[in-house]
């Protein structure tokens, strides 16, 4: 058995506090779909802007959507091996998925970081 050492931090409560009241967080009454929807518009921005962004997808006519390889691996085991398996090359990993128009690779990888498409854009 370990005894568990003693450790001094702020976010350390005593028994029986609600996690130190570090964080206020409140929860309005409302429609669940209304955080549904900003949980989305996250996840969307994070995927249009590109942020930190270490994938680069390569399609058919050459052009590039960039992505991140953690969301892409949590999302699908399979590119998460393929991902694996890729090198890096100048701190970015190139996937070249051949044959598959831009647009609908678009709309996969935006499927997989907010799990809904607007599947009219994909013919």
């Amino acid at each position: 058995l370990m005894a568990s050492p003693d450790i001094e931090s702020p976010w350390l409560c005593a028994a029986g506090e609600s996690f130190c009241g570090s964080f206020s967080i409140r929860v309005e009454e409302g429609n669940a779909a209304d955080i549904l929807h900003e949980t989305k518009d996250v996840w969307d921005k994070l995927f249009e802007e590109g942020n930190g962004a270490d994938v680069y997808i390569v399609t058919k006519d050459e052009s590039c959507i960039q992505a991140h390889s953690r969301i892409l691996s949590i999302a699908s085991p399979v590119l998460g091996n393929i991902l694996q398996q890729s090198k890096v090359k100048n701190g970015f990993i190139y996937i070249k998925i051949p044959g598959v128009p831009h647009e609908a690779v678009y709309a996969f990888v935006r499927f997989l970081y907010s799990s809904w498409c607007n599947c009219g854009t994909v013919a």
